[in-house]
Protein backbone atom coordinates (compact mmCIF):
# COMPACT_ATOMS: atom_id res chain seq x y z
CA UNK A 1 0.00 0.00 0.00
CA UNK A 2 1.55 2.96 -1.19
CA UNK A 3 2.63 5.87 2.03
CA UNK A 4 1.30 9.39 1.45
CA UNK A 5 2.94 12.42 1.76
CA UNK A 6 2.26 14.58 5.18
CA UNK A 7 4.61 16.88 4.78
CA UNK A 8 6.80 18.25 2.53
CA UNK A 9 6.70 17.05 -1.64
CA UNK A 10 7.28 13.38 -3.40
CA UNK A 11 9.55 13.42 -6.15
CA UNK A 12 10.03 10.96 -9.28
CA UNK A 13 13.68 9.97 -9.62
CA UNK A 14 15.19 8.98 -13.31
CA UNK A 15 18.30 6.79 -12.94
CA UNK A 16 20.92 4.81 -15.02
CA UNK A 17 22.48 1.58 -13.74
CA UNK A 18 25.89 0.46 -15.06
CA UNK A 19 25.19 -3.00 -13.44
CA UNK A 20 28.23 -3.47 -11.45
CA UNK A 21 29.53 -2.76 -8.46
CA UNK A 22 26.24 -2.92 -6.44
CA UNK A 23 24.56 -6.27 -5.20
CA UNK A 24 21.40 -5.32 -6.63
CA UNK A 25 18.29 -2.53 -6.18
CA UNK A 26 16.52 -3.88 -3.48
CA UNK A 27 16.92 -3.74 0.52
CA UNK A 28 19.30 -5.75 1.97
CA UNK A 29 20.72 -6.33 5.50
CA UNK A 30 23.83 -4.12 6.36
CA UNK A 31 26.51 -3.76 5.09
CA UNK A 32 26.09 -4.98 1.83
CA UNK A 33 25.95 -2.08 -0.88
CA UNK A 34 23.03 -2.17 -3.00
CA UNK A 35 21.33 0.81 -5.04
CA UNK A 36 18.71 1.29 -2.37
CA UNK A 37 21.04 1.61 0.11
CA UNK A 38 23.71 4.15 -1.44
CA UNK A 39 20.39 5.96 -2.55
CA UNK A 40 18.73 6.68 0.77
CA UNK A 41 22.23 7.40 2.39
CA UNK A 42 22.91 9.97 -0.53
CA UNK A 43 18.86 11.66 0.08
CA UNK A 44 19.62 11.35 4.23
CA UNK A 45 22.47 13.68 3.22
CA UNK A 46 20.40 16.35 1.74
CA UNK A 47 17.37 15.98 3.94
CA UNK A 48 17.92 14.26 7.22
CA UNK A 49 14.84 11.46 7.99
CA UNK A 50 13.36 11.09 4.26
CA UNK A 51 15.26 7.93 3.07
CA UNK A 52 12.67 5.57 4.73
CA UNK A 53 10.19 6.69 1.83
CA UNK A 54 12.35 5.70 -0.86
CA UNK A 55 11.27 3.01 -3.16
CA UNK A 56 12.23 1.68 -6.28
CA UNK A 57 10.49 0.77 -9.22
CA UNK A 58 11.53 -2.62 -9.49
CA UNK A 59 13.89 -5.25 -7.66
CA UNK A 60 17.28 -5.95 -10.23
CA UNK A 61 19.56 -8.64 -9.43
CA UNK A 62 23.65 -7.92 -9.02
CA UNK A 63 24.36 -7.38 -12.52
CA UNK A 64 21.37 -6.33 -14.18
CA UNK A 65 22.04 -2.70 -15.52
CA UNK A 66 19.18 -0.14 -16.55
CA UNK A 67 18.61 2.82 -18.66
CA UNK A 68 15.27 3.43 -17.10
CA UNK A 69 15.12 3.12 -13.14
CA UNK A 70 12.91 5.30 -11.54
CA UNK A 71 12.40 5.53 -7.88
CA UNK A 72 10.21 7.66 -5.80
CA UNK A 73 11.07 9.52 -2.30
CA UNK A 74 9.01 11.97 -0.04
CA UNK A 75 11.39 14.99 0.97
CA UNK A 76 10.98 17.53 3.62
CA UNK A 77 11.79 20.40 1.89
CA UNK A 78 11.19 21.41 -1.91
CA UNK A 79 13.74 20.95 -4.46
CA UNK A 80 14.02 22.59 -7.78
CA UNK A 81 13.87 18.77 -9.95
CA UNK A 82 17.44 19.99 -11.75
CA UNK A 83 18.91 21.14 -8.30
CA UNK A 84 17.95 17.92 -6.56
CA UNK A 85 19.59 15.95 -9.59
CA UNK A 86 22.50 17.96 -9.03
CA UNK A 87 22.63 17.53 -5.79
CA UNK A 88 22.36 13.96 -6.10
CA UNK A 89 25.06 13.33 -8.66
CA UNK A 90 27.47 14.75 -6.47
CA UNK A 91 26.99 12.45 -3.93
CA UNK A 92 26.08 9.16 -6.42
CA UNK A 93 30.10 8.20 -5.97
CA UNK A 94 31.92 5.43 -4.38
CA UNK A 95 35.24 6.52 -2.22
CA UNK A 96 37.43 5.11 -5.03
CA UNK A 97 35.02 8.42 -7.11
CA UNK A 98 33.81 5.71 -9.39
CA UNK A 99 30.42 6.03 -10.54
CA UNK A 100 28.24 3.09 -11.30
CA UNK A 101 24.61 4.73 -10.68
CA UNK A 102 23.56 8.07 -12.15
CA UNK A 103 20.45 10.35 -11.61
CA UNK A 104 19.40 11.58 -15.05
CA UNK A 105 15.92 13.69 -14.55
CA UNK A 106 13.08 14.41 -11.63
CA UNK A 107 9.79 15.36 -11.22
CA UNK A 108 7.43 16.41 -8.30
CA UNK A 109 4.76 14.06 -8.59
CA UNK A 110 1.00 13.34 -6.91
CA UNK A 111 1.01 12.28 -2.96
CA UNK A 112 0.08 9.17 -4.42
CA UNK A 113 2.73 8.40 -7.07
CA UNK A 114 4.66 5.15 -6.67
CA UNK A 115 7.23 4.05 -9.18
CA UNK A 116 6.54 0.28 -8.37
CA UNK A 117 2.42 0.38 -8.36
CA UNK A 118 1.87 3.30 -10.88
CA UNK A 119 4.10 1.39 -13.88
CA UNK A 120 1.94 -0.08 -16.56
CA UNK A 121 4.53 -1.67 -18.03
CA UNK A 122 8.29 -2.56 -18.46
CA UNK A 123 10.37 -3.34 -20.83
CA UNK A 124 13.65 -5.35 -20.89
CA UNK A 125 16.27 -6.06 -23.91
CA UNK A 126 18.66 -8.88 -23.21
CA UNK A 127 21.53 -8.30 -25.88
CA UNK A 128 24.07 -11.74 -26.97
CA UNK A 129 27.44 -11.04 -29.06
CA UNK A 130 28.38 -14.11 -31.44
CA UNK A 131 31.56 -13.95 -32.60
CA UNK A 132 34.96 -15.73 -32.13
CA UNK A 133 36.74 -13.67 -30.15
CA UNK A 134 35.25 -12.36 -26.06
CA UNK A 135 34.24 -8.86 -25.48
CA UNK A 136 35.94 -7.00 -23.13
CA UNK A 137 34.37 -6.97 -19.52
CA UNK A 138 32.71 -3.56 -20.18
CA UNK A 139 30.16 -4.22 -22.87
CA UNK A 140 27.45 -5.66 -21.04
CA UNK A 141 26.62 -8.35 -22.89
CA UNK A 142 26.53 -12.31 -22.80
CA UNK A 143 28.97 -13.81 -25.66
CA UNK A 144 28.38 -17.08 -27.41
CA UNK A 145 30.67 -18.62 -29.81
CA UNK A 146 28.16 -20.27 -32.26
CA UNK A 147 24.74 -18.70 -33.34
CA UNK A 148 21.92 -19.92 -32.27
CA UNK A 149 19.05 -20.69 -34.94
CA UNK A 150 17.17 -17.47 -35.67
CA UNK A 151 13.81 -18.24 -36.80
CA UNK A 152 13.72 -20.62 -33.56
CA UNK A 153 14.47 -17.94 -31.53
CA UNK A 154 11.67 -15.66 -33.38
CA UNK A 155 9.38 -18.15 -33.20
CA UNK A 156 9.98 -19.07 -29.57
CA UNK A 157 9.53 -15.72 -28.60
CA UNK A 158 6.03 -15.04 -30.18
CA UNK A 159 5.09 -17.92 -28.12
CA UNK A 160 5.60 -15.80 -24.85
CA UNK A 161 2.92 -13.17 -26.24
CA UNK A 162 -0.29 -13.19 -24.02
CA UNK A 163 -1.07 -13.88 -20.41
CA UNK A 164 0.33 -17.43 -18.87
CA UNK A 165 1.48 -18.26 -16.10
CA UNK A 166 5.59 -18.23 -16.54
CA UNK A 167 6.80 -19.24 -13.11
CA UNK A 168 8.61 -22.37 -15.36
CA UNK A 169 10.83 -19.72 -16.34
CA UNK A 170 11.13 -17.79 -13.30
CA UNK A 171 12.69 -18.52 -9.46
CA UNK A 172 11.37 -18.70 -5.89
CA UNK A 173 12.81 -15.54 -4.15
CA UNK A 174 11.78 -17.16 -0.81
CA UNK A 175 9.21 -14.06 0.56
CA UNK A 176 6.35 -13.30 0.63
CA UNK A 177 6.75 -12.59 -3.21
CA UNK A 178 6.08 -16.22 -4.09
CA UNK A 179 2.37 -16.47 -2.87
CA UNK A 180 1.77 -13.72 -5.88
CA UNK A 181 -0.19 -14.61 -8.77
CA UNK A 182 2.55 -16.09 -11.30
CA UNK A 183 0.08 -15.12 -14.61
CA UNK A 184 1.54 -12.24 -16.26
CA UNK A 185 0.56 -10.77 -19.75
CA UNK A 186 3.82 -10.09 -22.10
CA UNK A 187 2.78 -7.18 -24.48
CA UNK A 188 5.94 -7.38 -26.79
CA UNK A 189 8.12 -10.20 -27.49
CA UNK A 190 10.51 -10.00 -30.25
CA UNK A 191 14.21 -10.75 -31.31
CA UNK A 192 16.39 -8.49 -33.64
CA UNK A 193 19.54 -9.13 -35.35
CA UNK A 194 22.24 -6.83 -35.94
CA UNK A 195 25.75 -7.05 -36.97
CA UNK A 196 29.35 -4.55 -37.21
CA UNK A 197 32.65 -5.25 -37.37
CA UNK A 198 32.85 -7.56 -33.99
CA UNK A 199 30.02 -9.67 -34.95
CA UNK A 200 26.29 -10.57 -35.02
CA UNK A 201 24.34 -8.65 -32.21
CA UNK A 202 21.13 -10.55 -30.56
CA UNK A 203 18.83 -8.19 -28.81
CA UNK A 204 15.99 -10.15 -27.44
CA UNK A 205 13.26 -6.99 -26.27
CA UNK A 206 9.85 -8.18 -23.70
CA UNK A 207 7.42 -5.87 -22.59
CA UNK A 208 4.94 -6.59 -20.06
CA UNK A 209 2.67 -5.77 -16.99
CA UNK A 210 5.03 -7.70 -14.89
CA UNK A 211 7.50 -10.17 -14.37
CA UNK A 212 8.70 -12.63 -11.91
CA UNK A 213 11.85 -13.33 -10.20
CA UNK A 214 14.27 -14.05 -12.87
CA UNK A 215 11.45 -15.10 -15.67
CA UNK A 216 13.06 -12.74 -18.40
CA UNK A 217 16.63 -14.54 -18.00
CA UNK A 218 14.91 -17.86 -17.63
CA UNK A 219 12.79 -17.05 -20.71
CA UNK A 220 16.06 -16.05 -22.60
CA UNK A 221 18.19 -19.21 -21.59
CA UNK A 222 15.14 -21.39 -22.63
CA UNK A 223 14.89 -20.00 -26.29
CA UNK A 224 18.71 -20.33 -26.58
CA UNK A 225 18.85 -23.93 -25.39
CA UNK A 226 16.12 -25.14 -28.29
CA UNK A 227 17.75 -22.75 -30.83
CA UNK A 228 21.34 -24.42 -30.03
CA UNK A 229 22.23 -27.24 -32.41
CA UNK A 230 21.50 -29.63 -29.09
CA UNK A 231 18.71 -27.85 -27.62
CA UNK A 232 15.18 -28.76 -26.94
CA UNK A 233 11.84 -28.60 -29.75
CA UNK A 234 9.59 -26.22 -29.71
CA UNK A 235 7.00 -28.50 -28.66
CA UNK A 236 8.65 -28.95 -25.41
CA UNK A 237 9.26 -25.47 -25.30
CA UNK A 238 5.15 -24.56 -25.40
CA UNK A 239 4.43 -27.66 -23.04
CA UNK A 240 6.70 -25.48 -20.45
CA UNK A 241 4.60 -22.19 -21.15
CA UNK A 242 1.17 -24.46 -20.96
CA UNK A 243 2.32 -25.91 -17.65
CA UNK A 244 2.90 -23.10 -15.40
CA UNK A 245 4.07 -23.96 -12.09
CA UNK A 246 4.57 -27.57 -12.91
CA UNK A 247 6.85 -27.08 -16.03
CA UNK A 248 10.67 -28.62 -16.14
CA UNK A 249 13.01 -26.05 -16.81
CA UNK A 250 14.23 -25.76 -20.44
CA UNK A 251 17.64 -24.35 -20.81
CA UNK A 252 19.87 -22.49 -17.91
CA UNK A 253 18.81 -18.89 -16.64
CA UNK A 254 20.67 -16.68 -18.46
CA UNK A 255 23.56 -15.02 -16.55
CA UNK A 256 22.51 -11.17 -15.31
CA UNK A 257 25.31 -9.79 -17.52
CA UNK A 258 23.25 -8.56 -21.19
CA UNK A 259 20.03 -7.74 -19.20
CA UNK A 260 18.78 -4.10 -19.11
CA UNK A 261 15.61 -2.69 -17.08
CA UNK A 262 15.25 -0.28 -20.65
CA UNK A 263 11.60 1.80 -20.33
CA UNK A 264 8.90 1.70 -17.61
CA UNK A 265 5.33 2.79 -19.54
CA UNK A 266 3.59 4.87 -16.47
CA UNK A 267 0.65 6.26 -19.23
CA UNK A 268 -1.52 8.89 -18.00
CA UNK A 269 0.70 8.95 -15.00
CA UNK A 270 4.12 9.69 -16.51
CA UNK A 271 6.42 12.18 -14.86
CA UNK A 272 7.12 15.63 -15.98
CA UNK A 273 10.84 14.81 -16.12
CA UNK A 274 12.78 17.82 -15.91
CA UNK A 275 16.93 17.11 -16.85
CA UNK A 276 19.44 19.58 -15.94
CA UNK A 277 21.00 21.44 -18.45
Amino acid sequence: MTTMVVNGQRYALLLELAGTHYAGTAIQPAPIPTLHRHLAECLDQLCPGTAASLQCCSRLDAGVAASCFTVHCDLNQNWSPTKLVQALNGLLRWPDHQRHASCLAAAAVAADWDAWRSARSKTYRYRILCSGAPPLHQQHCLWLRRQPRHDILQQAAHLFLGQHDLSGFACLRGDASDLWSPQRHILRSQWEFDEDQRGQWLTYEVCGTGFLYKQVRGMVGAMLSIASRDGESLISFSAAIAAGRQASRVGDVAPAKGLTLSAIDYGQAQPNWQHPA
